[in-house]
């Protein structure tokens, strides 16, 4: 969309709900394109901190994916995966719990649509495991060590990132206290590594003081 490029937000707000009415007219419930378009409209209204409005076109689009008569497993899984990406960013507008709950279901549901080994299971883990982190860190650290057992059978998967994911386990693991965890993951992706150095030193001092 011309007008999301050059941010023109409320432009882009126009035009997609008049695509949205449009598509609607024209096409069964459950349609990949009225599923598109209120993914579309979510990306609008966030980038106009418009938390509420944009979680309401998440919710619309699942609400309209689970009318139709042969949901779409995979679609699904992203509608909840952006989802889960909303909230993590609304700020004071999503309660912890509440991320937890749509994170988890986002990465059961990226599981039960790709399988166990896909890099979009990666993805919906590291979401999940971010979410943990305050909260659960052990569990935290086990989701983001899955996450990267997936990406590190996936070598062309998301290459720049990668030190992201690192570091999410680095900070799991300190906050549950088994640096030696985390050090596994920096020697076997050191490219990643090389990008967090304070991060390493931090666990090889946790762990020389166990």
């Amino acid at each position: 969309m011309v007008a999301q490029l050059e941010k023109d937000w409320p432009t882009a707000e126009k035009v997609g709900r008049q695509a949205l009415g449009a598509a609607r007219a024209v096409l069964p419930p459950g349609d990949v394109t009225i599923l598109q378009i209120h993914r579309s409209l979510a990306i609008t209204l966030r980038a106009q901190k418009r938390f509420a409005d944009a979680r309401l076109e998440l919710e619309a689009s699942r609400a309209e994916l689970t009318r139709s008569k042969t949901p779409d497993p995979l679609e699904l899984a992203r509608t909840d995966l952006t989802l889960c990406d909303l909230e993590q960013n609304a700020g004071p507008d999503a309660s912890a719990s509440r991320i937890i709950e749509v994170c988890r279901r986002a990465a059961a549901g990226v599981t039960e649509a790709v399988g166990a080994d896909h890099p979009l299971r990666a993805t919906a883990l590291a979401h999940l495991a971010l979410s943990l982190e305050s909260s659960a860190p052990a569990e935290a650290l086990a989701t983001y060590s899955e996450a990267l057992r997936i990406l590190a059978a996936h070598p062309e998967h998301a290459p720049t990132v990668r030190h992201e994911f690192l570091a999410g386990v680095a900070r799991a693991a300190l906050a549950a206290g088994r640096p030696a965890e985390a050090l596994a993951w920096f020697g076997k992706m050191p490219e990643a590594a090389a990008k967090l150095p304070e991060l390493e030193a931090r666990l090889k001092k946790a762990r020389r003081r166990r």
